[in-house]
């Protein structure tokens, strides 16, 4: 029992390092210049048109609810947000009233895609990416720039600073997203997310899998062969016992004859398990 544990213990605990070792790989992209909508065709999309203007502390949204310092906005304002290039339609802005702040979307159900169309990207805002209030993963305005040749100098018309950008986590999960500032102009629109079909696993994954069924397996025979050999042994006793018996009442023996109807008196002996012995009367 103890060995088929260990090989139970063992096989989870490395496919639990693999997948662990997969959860931290995300891509980041940017779609090409005048794209305002995700390239994943199943993504729920939070478009924003249906928000009137002004402060939006809460959003109830389907599947997860959006919450913290934004407002909802259909045109700019100097020095506090600007509507993002080529967007006609309302948009989030991060922070307001103040000037730094964040806003929090929390989902009912874990999500692997994540997708923004991001205005005028400014080097101190923040996408912030966690699952079971563990963090995964942060990317600043100059890390997404960096990874996707963009430039987060909050250049207000160019596509250089005006994107689509996209998460796509090659495995595991988040629940939550937190997207943040310290300073005004941090606009955000169309925000999708969803959780596509999972990858086939990986040969490694199969490995581990298969090297943990097999171990199973060697252990589970192992136990059956044994098992099998003591009651073997003990119904070899039983026959001996008897012929022994026989013999003694063909010989006139009373005693054993005696002890070979009542069957009381005569104990058998079976080795079990870890040198232990167990009697059993017969």
């Amino acid at each position: 029992m103890k060995k088929h544990r260990a090989v139970i213990v063992a096989g989870v605990f490395l496919l639990a390092m693999f997948q662990s070792a997969q959860a931290t790989s995300i891509s980041v992209s940017a779609e090409a210049p005048g794209a305002l909508l995700p390239s994943l065709p199943s993504a729920t999309i939070l478009t924003f048109d249906d928000i009137p203007v002004g402060r939006l502390p809460s959003y109830q949204f389907n599947r997860g609810v959006l919450s913290g310092s934004g407002a909802e906005e259909d045109s700019s304002v100097v020095a506090k947000f600007a509507q993002p290039a080529g967007d006609a339609t309302g948009f989030l802005t991060v922070s307001y009233p103040s000037a730094s702040g964040a806003v929090s979307l929390i989902f009912t159900n874990p999500q692997n895609y994540f997708g923004l169309y991001w205005g005028s990207m400014d080097s101190y805002n923040s996408i912030t990416f966690l699952e079971n209030n563990e963090l995964i993963a942060t990317y600043s305005g100059t890390n997404v720039a960096t990874l996707t040749g963009l430039v987060a100098n909050g250049d207000q018309q160019s596509a250089s600073s005006n994107r689509y950008i996209e998460f796509n986590f090659d495995a595991g999960f988040y629940g939550q997203v937190i997207l943040s500032t310290t300073s005004y102009g941090f606009e955000v629109d169309n925000i999708a997310f969803g959780d596509p079909p999972s990858p086939i696993p990986e040969p490694s994954t199969l490995l581990v899998f298969g090297a943990s069924l097999s171990g199973l397996a060697l252990v589970r025979r192992r136990r059956l062969f044994a098992r099998g050999w003591r009651r073997s042994a003990i119904h070899v006793r039983r026959d001996k016992a008897a012929l022994f018996q026989w013999v003694q009442g063909s010989l006139g023996d009373p005693a054993g004859s005696n002890r070979g109807r009542h069957g009381g008196d005569e104990m058998f002996e079976a080795r079990s398990e870890g040198g232990k012995s167990s009697r059993a009367a017969y």
